[in-house]
């Protein structure tokens, strides 16, 4: 939960001075308290019975003399589980971009970039390769299509219903289940994706290169 609260004399303590507040304050009033600080540190600005108050009533909320996160901070985290949630979620969505995954997941890009470097996986970016003109639009067919690329309209899916049927443990396993996923498919199964990525292409053909997709 964010901190909304306005700011206060206690955000200009350090931790250690913090920590050293609530250590000295025992049983005595917060007036007390704050006196008795100030005495100690008369080179910096007092602190306010309202400021020992406040930071005393944090410590027993949180267990933490820290501040919480501010509103709209994003995770940084790149931890064991935050990894395998990551790579999970590419692995099931390939084309799915940094941007979006961080707006979902609020993680930012960063982070996002650190765990896909660490683990070798590219995200998905769209390019713009050229300017297409008006006349180009009736032109255009589906050679990039899902429903041409086995990778999209066979391996994907495959992979996903494979991989999703276990727990994964961490980002190791998670990659040799892949790995046996993909070992796994039979000769007699390419052969298939090979026959049906054929007819496919013999339908867009038939088309005039027009989207296949609702007569597959």
């Amino acid at each position: 939960m964010c901190n909304r609260s306005a700011i206060d004399m206690s955000k200009r303590l350090t931790r250690e001075e913090r920590i050293k507040t609530v250590l000295i304050s025992g049983e005595r009033s917060n007036r007390v308290i704050a006196a008795d600080f100030n005495a100690r540190h008369p080179t910096r600005p007092p602190i306010s019975h309202a400021t020992v108050s406040k930071l005393l009533a944090k410590f027993r909320e949180t267990g933490s003399v820290l501040d919480l996160p501010k509103c709209g901070r994003m995770k940084t985290v790149t931890n064991e589980e935050t990894s395998v949630a990551v790579l999970a979620s590419f692995s099931k969505s390939p084309q799915r971009s940094t941007r979006r995954m961080s707006l979902e997941s609020g993680i930012s890009r960063t982070s996002l970039r650190r765990i896909l470097a660490t683990h070798k996986w590219h995200p998905y970016k769209l390019q713009l390769l050229q300017h297409l003109n008006e006349d180009d639009l009736g032109a255009l067919g589906p050679p990039r299509s899902p429903d041409l690329t086995p990778l999209d309209f066979y391996l994907w899916g495959h992979l996903k219903a494979i991989v999703y049927g276990v727990k994964i443990r961490d980002v190791q396993h998670l990659k040799l289940w892949i790995l046996e996923a993909c070992a796994g498919i039979s000769p007699a199964v390419l052969l298939s994706v090979c026959e049906e990525w054929e007819k496919r292409v013999a339908l867009t053909i038939q088309h005039n290169g027009q989207h296949i997709e609702h007569i597959l």
